[in-house]
Order: structure tokens, then C-alpha cells, then sequence
């Protein structure tokens, strides 16, 4: 009977954002320009799902009742500061560009359940109350995880009579992520058309 069913399970899932974002971009003199981008982010979650006494598959399996509760949050930051200069002689166009950018992450996470419950009328607000955690067969995860990214970048572009087009450009990122022998790695290009 999918009606009985229905009301034999109790959910919550809760999500709360976060983001803000701006920038302020001056131009001190005539083809000299600065910017600054920055963001942050942040999520959070928190679910909980319980099956009563008398659910399906918590009769089927034996476990006598059912609920897991969950939470979860991440946070991101950026910050990107660049400077670009243009300047124009005769035919031959040059922009030089460079900057800065910043980034970290964080991101955590508890998961556990547990079934054997004394009673329905906790739901997934007393987990503690389950048999299955006095007897170890609960299970409880967590973990949480952060990383960093780091890099300087410059980029030069010439351009003739706008037809011919020449660009040069060079990062360096250093990232968490990376080995620990390895956290930085210089990425050059270089490209005409």
C-alpha cells in the first residue's frame, strides 16, 4: 500500500547558500587599468530520514525502525587582483596584462545511522536511543577535506594592423593538491595567427 508507506517515512532536507561577489575596477590613467574580483561561497545541509516500526523494509529486514542524520558544509573564497595596460602605436597594438589569484576551498561531512529503536516517536531526533549503536552494527562516517590554489600570471599580446596577432603568457600555481615535492608549476604559452 504506497499511502501506508508514505506515512510510515519521515524526511527533512535543509539547504542554506550563501554567495556574495564583487569587484572594483579603476583606471588611474588612459589605458592603465586595475581590478579587483573577490567571492565567497558558502552551502550548508542537514538531512534526516527515519522509517517507522511497521515500514516495509524496516519490517522485511528486521530493524525494527530506522534513521540516519546527516550534515554537510563547504566554503569557497576567491580573490583575483589584475593590472592591464594598452597602448596603441600607429598600427602595432600592445596590452600587457598581469595578476594574482587566490583560492581555497573547505568542505566537511557527518553521516551516521541506526535502526532497533525503543519507540516511532523520535524519528531521526534521537539517534542515540537505536540498539544497533550499543551493539557496533551503526555506522558513523565523517570526513572533512581543504585545498589551496595560488597563482601569479602575465600575459603579453601584440597585434599588427589587426590582422597578425601574437600572444606570450606564463603562470605559476602553487595548489595544496599538488605533490609535496611539487607544489608549484610554471605553465607557458605562446601562440600567433
Amino acid at each position: 500500500n504506497p499511502v501506508a508507506w508514505n506515512e510510515e517515512t519521515f524526511g527533512l532536507n535543509k539547504t542554506q547558500s550563501l554567495r556574495v561577489h564583487g569587484s572594483v575596477m579603476v583606471e588611474p590613467i588612459n589605458g592603465l587599468r586595475f581590478k579587483v574580483l573577490g567571492s565567497t561561497s558558502h552551502e550548508e545541509y542537514l538531512t534526516g530520514y527515519s522509517e517507522s516500526k511497521k515500514h516495509i523494509t524496516t519490517v522485511r529486514d528486521g530493524l525494527n525502525g530506522y534513521a540516519s542524520r546527516s550534515t554537510a558544509a563547504s566554503n569557497e573564497n576567491l580573490l583575483e587582483i589584475t593590472g592591464e595596460y594598452n597602448k596603441a602605436i600607429g598600427k602595432n597594438v600592445f596590452t600587457l596584462l598581469g595578476g594574482y589569484s587566490y583560492n581555497d576551498e573547505t568542505g566537511e561531512d557527518f553521516f551516521m545511522d541506526n535502526y532497533d529503536f525503543p519507540t516511532d516517536a523520535f524519528s531521526y531526533n534521537n539517534m542515540g536511543s537505536g540498539n544497533a549503536l550499543l551493539s557496533g552494527e551503526a555506522s558513523m562516517t565523517s570526513y572533512k577535506s581543504a585545498s589551496k590554489l595560488i597563482g601569479f600570471f602575465g600575459r603579453v599580446n601584440y597585434s599588427f594592423s589587426e590582422k597578425y596577432l601574437l600572444m606570450a603568457s606564463v603562470r605559476q600555481e602553487g595548489s595544496s593538491r599538488f605533490g609535496e615535492n611539487n607544489q608549484w608549476g610554471t605553465f607557458p604559452a605562446v601562440s600567433a595567427g
